[in-house]
């Protein structure tokens, strides 16, 4: 007798943690799912900011200068700029100077810009 009520316990304490668990593990996953979303989504905002303030940087200096950043994406992202806005995603900053290009950038990536006549040239260095 006292064998099987022991045996019955460690059933019902076993059967609870396992409704704990199949309730609890669902939202788990979920949440984790959507904090990769939103660091993605704060990462490519990181990207809009750097890529815009390096051109900034430069249409602030002046024609004929240059210069290169390092700049992360953590996906396969397109950077495009046209007239006063850069686009990368969907996040769009303005800058100060005129600019006219296009690039795909993927992980660690170098990007070069330069002011030419007052418009910034950004391209991606091998």
């Amino acid at each position: 007798m006292r064998n099987a009520q022991v045996s019955l316990e460690f059933m019902l304490v076993m059967l609870a943690l396992f409704a704990f668990l199949a309730v609890w593990l669902p939202g788990v996953l979920r949440t984790r799912s959507s904090v990769g979303v939103l660091l993605e989504r704060s990462e490519m905002a990181l990207l809009a900011d750097r890529i815009a303030g390096a051109a900034n940087s430069v249409c602030l200096m002046g024609p004929g200068n240059e210069k290169s950043i390092q700049v992360f994406s953590p996906s396969r992202a397109r950077v495009s700029s046209n007239g006063t806005h850069v686009t990368v995603g969907n996040f769009s900053r303005r800058v100060y100077c005129k600019t006219n290009s296009e690039l795909v950038l993927d992980g660690t990536s170098f990007v070069s810009m330069r002011n030419k006549n007052g418009v910034v040239l950004m391209a991606q260095m091998a």
